[in-house]
């Protein structure tokens, strides 16, 4: 099985983790990538994205400026819609998370799958 970068991958480091479902939750945990549901749609949508423990699941994800906010995440925004978040009048909105999983595969097994590989590779352009 491969993991492909997408073709627009912008240079700098992008950490590759291989492992069981449960072990990469808990990585995605302390990566404060978690997005709690607060309507009915997007509960539906993480139910339907929960993964079975039953594969090995190989994920790349690299540093961003991530927010998570009412449910949703919202990648990819520029430093000053990042600035405007953290000091609204009401304080900082959402949730600031640091990494952003943008590719993923899985290798089905006849097993559960316990364990968790981590390797930092760095991405240059051509």
């Amino acid at each position: 099985r491969e993991l492909v970068l997408p073709a627009r991958t912008p240079p700098g480091k992008v950490r590759i983790q291989a492992g069981g479902v449960l072990e990469l939750l808990r990585a995605e945990g302390s990566a404060d990538t978690q997005v709690l549901p607060h309507r009915l749609d997007q509960f539906i949508r993480l139910i339907n994205t929960l993964r079975k423990n039953n594969r090995i699941f190989i994920m790349a994800a690299r540093p961003d400026t991530v927010r998570a906010q009412g449910g949703a995440l919202l990648p990819n925004l520029p430093p000053s819609a990042v600035a405007l978040l953290e000091t609204g009048e009401a304080g900082p909105t959402g949730t600031r998370t640091s990494m952003m999983n943008f590719a993923e595969t899985s290798i089905p097994v006849e097993y559960q799958v316990h364990g968790l590989a981590t390797a930092v590779l760095k991405v240059e352009t051509e």
